[in-house]
């Protein structure tokens, strides 16, 4: 659990801290930099994610000069391309700096700091308290508009606290609906997809791993949520054998065994309200966490199904631990916290 980010030099905020609680809202007017705090703390993850990944595989290899552990050990850091930086989406990395600027202007200077030295863009997260607080500060230098380097602060490259390497971060953004077919994909370009935007094309996918999960009881919570919140039946995804993955639902309950006479829908067909709340619980349930990011997830919902949504997962994420942060404009979603 988190209770500060500290942002410098990472898009519109040059120099913020933000003090945060266990459940908490983020709530403010349009372009208000709601999106890009929680676009912060997930960059902080994946850089986090990169760099422990790194350094185990040279650890394990016990390489060098192949980009594992001479990568980890450098004063550069490791270096990220712009497509491999699925946690926000870029045009250049230059759009990842604050005015688009990487190099210290005048302004910027402080000590022994020279005009035109690069910009260390730093994002820091904090939490527990007293002998247990941590925090972490990671840091991004630009190469060119297709590469950076990425480490944590220097004090802090031989020794991550665990708590940070234990923090698990899952983003949601926008739901911008779902295409008529999707198939079978694997989980770095399920992020890819979600860091462009796109996780309605993730959303069947999500549904069939929670169906073979060996845990059967998130698939039965997943199915149990759907009938309570809209009285309708999920039907188990079918993959094997087709070319996409199958994701039908009843639009009742059926008294019996069987279908009850009710058709088979596929999800493409059902309203906005119940594909989103569908892929937020989906999120939920199929990718554990202790963070979880959830970017306007009322944006299709009715004020009644937005305060039941919310509650929803506020118990939920109570039960598991989770920590959540939400970006929302939902007057119910406000006064409910």
């Amino acid at each position: 659990m988190i209770n500060e980010v500290r942002v410098k030099y990472f898009k519109r905020f040059e120099n913020e801290t933000f003090e945060l609680r266990d459940h908490i809202v983020l709530a403010g007017p349009n372009n208000a930099g709601k999106t890009t705090l929680i676009q912060a703390i997930n960059t902080w993850h994946f850089a986090l994610r990169r760099w422990m990944k790194a350094k185990y595989r040279a650890g394990e290899e016990g390489a060098t000069g192949n980009g594992g552990e001479d990568a980890v050990r450098s004063r550069s850091g490791l270096p990220i391309t712009r497509k491999e930086l699925t946690a926000v989406p870029l045009r250049s990395l230059e759009l990842l700096w604050t005015g688009t600027s990487t190099g210290l202007r005048r302004r910027d200077l402080q000590g022994e700091q020279k005009l035109g030295q690069k910009k260390v863009l730093t994002i820091t997260l904090a939490g527990g308290s007293g002998t247990a607080g941590w925090e972490l500060p990671m840091e991004f230098v630009h190469a060119n508009s297709e590469m950076l380097y990425v480490k944590p602060a220097p004090e802090q490259m031989e020794a991550v606290p665990r708590a940070a390497r234990e923090l698990n971060v899952v983003y949601v953004p926008p739901f911008s609906g779902i295409g008529p077919e999707e198939t079978r994909r694997d989980q770095p370009y399920q992020e890819l997809l979600i860091g462009q935007g796109k996780a309605g094309d993730v959303l069947r996918n999500l549904l069939w791993e929670l169906s073979q999960h060996s845990d059967k009881t998130l698939w039965q919570e997943l199915v149990d949520s759907i009938e309570a919140i809209f009285g309708y039946r999920l039907l188990l995804p079918e993959y094997e054998g087709r070319p996409f993955i199958l994701c039908e639902y009843l639009p009742g309950i059926p008294p019996r065994r069987g279908l009850g006479g009710l058709p088979r829908l596929d999800v493409s067909s059902a309203g906005s309200g119940f594909q989103q709340v569908l892929l937020l619980l989906s999120f939920f349930l199929a990718r554990p966490s202790t963070l979880l990011l959830l970017d306007e997830p009322d944006a299709h919902l009715h004020v009644v199904l937005q305060k039941q949504v919310y509650d929803h997962l506020r118990r939920a994420a109570a039960a598991r631990q989770c920590q959540l942060v939400v970006a929302t404009h939902s007057e119910v979603i406000i006064e409910a916290t």
